[in-house]
């Protein structure tokens, strides 16, 4: 598992220039951790994050991929905007669930966006 992890971190940021569909590999790797469902969020723009600042999450996020009961989908550009109070609420990862969890998406003092895992078993 710990080497599978590290894996996983290692191929997270590795695609400079992919496209919207490169967002649905990075969320099908997860799938060695059991988690079903989960969203990747990426802000317009990276935001330099240095220790001990405080966050402020933009308004608005662009939802890439999802992974939705073990399904992964790209989302069509016209429907990724989100504003910031909806994260914990669509419909792709609400419903009976309970237990989401938000990760940062980082490489050294840049922040790409946010990882939201159900890790309801």
């Amino acid at each position: 598992m710990n080497h599978q992890f590290k894996l996983f971190v290692s191929n997270t940021m590795q695609f400079e220039n992919g496209n919207d569909q490169s967002y649905t590999k990075l969320i099908s790797d997860i799938d060695f951790l059991g988690i079903q469902n989960a969203g990747i969020y990426l802000f317009e723009k990276p935001l330099t994050y240095l220790q001990k600042d405080k966050f402020v999450c933009p308004d608005q996020l662009y939802l890439k991929a999802i992974l939705e009961n073990g399904m992964v989908r790209s989302v069509p550009g016209a429907r990724q905007r989100v504003a910031k109070k909806d994260l914990f609420h669509l419909a792709e990862l609400s419903g009976s669930r309970s237990n989401l969890v938000c990760l940062p998406l980082f490489s050294n003092e840049m922040l790409y966006g946010l990882l939201i895992c159900d890790l309801t078993l």
